[in-house]
């Protein structure tokens, strides 16, 4: 963990968006609270990972993350005894964009995408996977810091603040919470209100909380969340790293609440994708270990479009779902909530090219979420049947997962279909059949997502293999 003297001017940060030159900032929280102006806005700091082993005499290191890196930045690799010290020379964000002196000397510097250049060749052997961390330029500001900061204390762009109409007649402490009563769309929107407000902004990729006793020295539990831990948390890549200590596996520094990623799918819009969160499972469930009492909230897309009024819908996976929970459909504008009331097989698709009646193999546009031994519907009304897969073939995938224009992936019956069925009917699973039709329609790749979060309720989170 980085310790910040008395007197400093500059203090890196993981994010410097927002910051801006002659605003005002908070500096820490509680008793060591500061503020300050901005002087001058740099480059947020880096934690990131070599995406290739390195080895001693390299000039170029490839890292997992290099668009906050800039020429001159010093690099810290690895930890301990085989922490190394280097200087960036030339950094290749992208095939399109780079940092460095010009393109001709570019083009000779045989950099590619997600590389850096150093100033001087290694000295030590680095294993693929090791942390490297730049410090960045960070917030300058003026006057200096009057106390001792520690990485992961809060630096908070203040902004223009709140103007009132009339004066304020009482007192209020820092961290007291504003709240407005006509926000009914953002942060906490339910009904039930809840039986404690807390002011201080919280960040939502990394940040703690902690319960104390009246006197506030004696600590009783706490909650530290943030991105994947690494070998380098003593440099400060946890938030709060004395309290991450007294939860878990201390293998790496102490143990936190992972926040959950949000993927995008290949070619998958924005407005598609589904926010997930993390929940405690069984809910209240505290074993001192975040890795167990937190579980993450099921999320996947709908593999067929549906209507209005459908019951049923087809997804890639049904193993986190189960009768009566509660799940969201779609996203923003398009979602809607829904109830389970069965669960059935996973696998959802149309069939690529036309069959006759005989057939066994069934060429469809995916085989995503099928399983052998499967019993698949195909088609409906009239021509629908029922088989039984006996075997997959998946096709070949273009670089980034797109397919190839013509469906190649593969569905083998174990008998001959007894019905002749045309190009782009459905073939899938049973699906999860839902208490009530949906109000409204969605395309396919929307999102489906389950354990659905209930702030002031106990959770709804389900982990399907220790429901009995």
């Amino acid at each position: 963990m980085a310790t910040f003297p008395v007197g400093i001017t500059n203090l890196p940060v993981t994010n410097a968006t927002g910051f801006v030159v002659g605003q005002k900032i908070g500096i820490d929280l509680g008793g060591k609270y500061e503020i300050a102006t901005v002087t001058s806005v740099g480059n947020a700091a880096t934690q990131t990972n070599l995406s290739a082993a390195a080895k001693a005499g390299d000039t170029t290191l490839k890292l997992a993350a290099v668009s906050n890196i800039n020429i001159g930045d010093t690099l810290i690799i690895s930890t301990g005894a085989r922490k190394e010290i280097a200087v960036a020379k030339q950094v290749l964000i992208d095939v399109k964009a780079s940092v460095g002196s010009g393109s001709a000397q570019l083009a000779n510097s045989n950099l590619t995408s997600g590389e850096v250049k150093l100033t001087a060749p290694l000295k030590l052997n680095h294993m693929l996977g090791v942390d490297v961390s730049d410090r960045g330029t960070g917030i300058s500001f003026s006057p200096a810091t009057r106390f001792v900061h520690k990485s992961g204390d809060a630096v908070q762009a203040l902004g223009s603040g709140l103007t009132l109409s009339n004066k304020l007649i009482k007192k209020h402490d820092f961290g007291a919470p504003i709240l407005n009563v006509l926000s009914i769309t953002s942060g906490y929107s339910l009904t039930k209100k809840p039986n404690q407000w807390y002011g201080n902004p919280f960040s939502a990729s990394a940040g703690s909380i902690a319960l104390k006793d009246a006197t506030c020295t004696v600590l009783i539990d706490a909650i530290v969340y943030g991105s994947q831990q690494s070998s380098s948390s003593a440099n400060g890549t946890v938030a709060s790293p004395e309290i991450a200590t007294l939860e878990g596996d201390q293998s790496q520094g102490g143990n936190i609440v992972v926040v959950p990623t949000q993927p995008r799918g290949f070619g998958q819009p924005v407005a598609a994708q589904q926010a997930k969160s993390a929940g405690r499972f069984p809910d209240g469930a505290d074993t001192d270990d975040y890795n167990s009492d937190f579980l993450f909230q099921n999320a996947m897309s709908l593999l067929v479009t549906t209507e209005v009024g459908a019951t049923n819908i087809k997804v890639a996976n049904v193993s986190d779902f189960a009768k009566g929970q509660k799940i969201i459909v779609g996203s923003g504008n398009t979602s809607e909530n829904a109830v389970v009331a069965s669960v059935g097989t996973a696998g959802g698709t149309m069939l690529g090219v036309a069959i006759n009646a005989g057939s066994k193999a069934l060429i469809v546009g995916s085989v995503d979420g099928f399983s052998i031994g499967q019993v698949i519907t195909i088609d409906n009304g009239a021509n629908q049947e029922n088989a039984v897969i006996s075997s997959i073939a998946a096709g070949r995938r273009r670089f980034g997962g797109q397919r190839n224009v013509t469906p190649t992936d593969t569905l083998v019956v174990s008998e001959p279909l007894k019905l002749g069925h045309v190009v782009g009917v459905q073939v899938s699973g049973s699906g999860l059949t839902l208490n009530a039709p949906l109000v409204k329609p969605h395309t396919s790749g929307s999102p489906v997502a389950g354990n659905v979060p209930t702030p002031s309720e106990p959770n709804l989170y389900i982990r399907r293999n220790k429901v009995k």
